[in-house]
């Protein structure tokens, strides 16, 4: 998931990482990536740039990273683009486990929920465009940990402070979405 909601750049290059199993011979292999239709919204040429015809695993090596870049388009304010990549067999290289050949991307100019709040609505609490501005304000772009052992009061204390900022400001601030008081849960 990829948003330019918080970006002034109009174009983004995300990094894929390519990874093959097995021992690497010590010669290049070639695969290849193809669009899935039946998962894409987005324009090639319009919302991303295209994709090579193939690409070139390095000699001695298992892994490879593919450059993939996003436009910034006036649609993607109003909903998400979707993309499914999928990595299609070749001479050099077999389908690999169902579960790890494909990729599905998201990329919008909307504030999207991010991954990481499942994990800590527990002290969050139910997620809302407001209360992720506020959020934003008070911890910054960086994502919270989603690794459960870390999620712990011993391990995260500058975490549980400003998540305590972030209710303090609304208990002491009516703010309204959806016709409901946003509200954070007391952590004790």
């Amino acid at each position: 998931v990829y948003s330019f909601a918080l970006e002034t750049h109009s174009v983004y290059t995300l990094r894929l990482p390519i990874e093959s199993t097995g021992l690497a011979p010590n010669r290049e292999r070639t695969y290849k990536i193809s669009i899935n239709p039946s998962y894409t919204t987005a324009v090639e040429g319009t919302d991303f740039e295209g994709l090579k015809t193939e690409y070139h695993m390095p000699a001695n090596r298992g892994l490879d990273t593919v450059s993939f870049t996003v436009h910034r388009t006036l649609p993607m304010q109003t909903a998400a683009r979707t993309l499914r990549l999928d990595i299609v067999p070749t001479a050099d290289f077999k389908e690999g486990i169902q579960e790890r050949t494909s990729i599905y991307l998201k990329f919008s100019d909307i504030l999207e929920r991010p991954v990481w709040w499942d994990k800590w609505e527990f002290v969050m609490g139910e997620y809302g465009r407001k209360k992720h501005d506020k959020w934003l304000e008070i911890w910054g772009k960086s994502p919270l940990p989603t690794d459960v052992m870390m999620i712990h009061p011993f391990y995260t204390p500058k975490e549980l402070m400003a998540i305590q900022d972030l209710r303090l400001y609304f208990e002491r601030n009516e703010v309204y979405e959806n016709g409901k008081r946003v509200t954070v849960p007391k952590m004790y």
